[in-house]
């Protein structure tokens, strides 16, 4: 139905509106009917709506579509990731978060030796919002962060996979008291970038678009990644997931 009434439809309304408004159609109509402009103006009037609802309404519904669906597809993916047999004691959640610059932001401590610095400091920050929670992830809404916070804005800023427990690095993550207050302080994060991928050579580009966080707040899951083995697991599974990523976002 879109390739139709962009193929015939369109078409058609663009020679009504031009012909309705040539000297000779307007003085016929003027000629026949009483209420010509009246007429005109529906026909006019008619056609711009249309014209509107096919160039701007159909492919902004369709967008909406294709938004949606993505997010169904990651849902159904997620579970392959997160089930692995290492992590059943300890059940883990993932989000995937995007960078966006805003003018001005308040969420990272006020560090610096003169009021000038942490004023200035800021202004245009990269914050990092969540688009994106696993079934089940009760992420608590007041958690916000920006690019220089966290093991995820860490995972953003250095361009590649981080994994840290949470008791044993939460005084580096440059949270504020009221952040802090916002997370259970256990367990473990693991972050990962994603890349944008680059359709026309079908690969990744190095430009960074997202960035996936794996994380378990169950008390002692620290431990789990203590070992080697089950660090590799995991750096290999949210690898692989943010990979997925890339070719859907």
């Amino acid at each position: 139905m879109e390739k139709i009434s962009l193929i015939y439809v369109l078409p058609l309304l663009s020679l009504v509106i031009i012909l309705i408004r040539l000297p000779e159609i307007d003085r016929w109509l003027r000629n026949h009917y009483s209420n010509a402009p009246f007429l005109i103006t529906l026909i006019l009037g008619g056609s711009t709506i249309l014209t509107h609802v096919i160039t701007v309404v159909a492919p902004l519904k369709k967008y909406e579509r294709q938004e949606n669906n993505k997010w169904t597809i990651i849902d159904n993916l997620i579970a392959t990731y997160l089930d692995h047999e290492i992590f059943r004691g300890s059940p883990l959640v993932a989000n995937i978060m995007i960078p966006r610059r805003v003018f001005y932001c308040t969420w990272e401590p006020a560090i610096g030796s003169s009021v000038f610095r942490r004023i200035s400091a800021r202004f245009f920050v990269r914050r990092l919002d969540v688009v994106w929670l696993s079934p089940g992830n009760m992420m608590n809404k007041q958690f916000r962060i920006t690019a220089r916070q966290g093991i995820t804005g860490k995972a953003y800023t250095i361009g590649r996979t981080i994994i840290r427990d949470i008791p044993g690095s939460i005084d580096q993550l440059n949270f504020t008291e009221q952040q802090r207050a916002t997370i259970s302080g256990n367990g473990f994060v693991a972050s990962t970038p994603i890349l944008a991928f680059d359709r026309k050579y079908s690969r990744a580009t190095q430009k960074i678009v997202g960035i996936v966080t794996f994380s378990s707040s169950i008390p002692g899951s620290e431990k789990i990644i203590e070992s080697e083995k089950n660090r590799e697991i995991l750096k290999e599974n949210i690898t692989e997931f943010s990979g997925i990523c890339s070719l859907i976002l």
